[in-house]
């Protein structure tokens, strides 16, 4: 990351995806040591209403996303 406060707001977004009921499946927690390092992180079972889906993530986060088929991914893509 290019600066701390970037990586703590990642760190953020990632926190409060989990807390509206995201599930973490890899990473999701800041690396010790210097450096503004955030680890690859993979979070399951993102909804629409949720900050992983609304918000831009600029960082190492996927966000996993199930849809019921190919027009109801149609329609989370154009709603993202």
């Amino acid at each position: 990351m290019a600066r701390f406060d970037l990586r703590d707001e990642l760190h953020h977004q990632v926190e409060k995806t989990l807390a509206q009921g995201a599930r973490l499946l890899l990473g999701g927690e800041k690396m010790a040591g210097a450096g503004n390092y955030y680890p690859p992180t993979v979070l399951a079972n993102v909804t629409p209403e949720m900050t992983a889906f609304r918000e831009e993530m600029f960082g190492p986060v996927a966000a996993i996303t199930i849809a019921k088929d190919a027009e109801h991914a149609l329609e989370l893509a154009n709603d993202s």
